[in-house]
């Protein structure tokens, strides 16, 4: 209850009632990894990003977790911006191998690849990433486009542009 009533908090942008309560929650079951995920995801979002780290890997030691994808992401996340990039892609790499269908993972490892010029590597990781239920988001369909591009791929560019302007016109990639 304190850690639904800590995220219900979060979502009203009452940050600090948030912490107060997921804390609370965390006193009363220091093995809630919901619970300290969500206080992570906060400190995360606030930039406290060497508190999220600790909680992070407070969540990482629960063995029977069974979110660690989201935990990894994370770290993914904070280790981007830290500039970690080598350990970023391994942070999420191992988000992908807890939950293979899990889309922002997918996504950002596409995206990464796609940064450091690894344009192969990054068409087979987006193209994953665009799949099944991931396909929902345009993220992957653009940077596809993008890739494409770079590899001199006029046609099939054009192609996953027009995509995204026909299934989600009013997104901002369609723009």
């Amino acid at each position: 209850i304190q850690n639904n009533l800590g995220m219900a908090y979060y979502l009203k942008k009452a940050n600090d009632k948030a912490i107060f309560h997921i804390e609370k929650s965390l006193k009363i079951d220091p093995k809630n990894s919901d619970a300290r995920n969500n206080l992570a995801s906060i400190y995360f979002n606030q930039g406290n990003y060497l508190q999220a780290e600790r909680e992070y890997q407070i969540v990482l030691q629960d063995l029977v977790y069974t979110h660690q994808y989201r935990t990894y992401y994370n770290l993914g996340l904070i280790n981007l911006k830290k500039g970690l990039i080598d350990l970023a892609i391994q942070n999420i790499e191992s988000s992908i191998k807890e939950n293979p269908n899990y889309c922002p993972s997918l996504f950002e490892l596409g995206k990464q690849y796609y940064e450091q010029k690894k344009y192969d590597v990054a068409l087979n990781k987006l193209k994953e990433a665009g799949k099944g239920t991931c396909y929902e988001y345009p993220a992957s369909q653009y940077y596809m486009g993008l890739t494409f591009l770079k590899l001199g791929n006029k046609k099939a560019a054009r192609e996953k542009f027009m995509e995204i302007t026909n299934s989600w016109p009013k997104n901002h990639y369609a723009k």
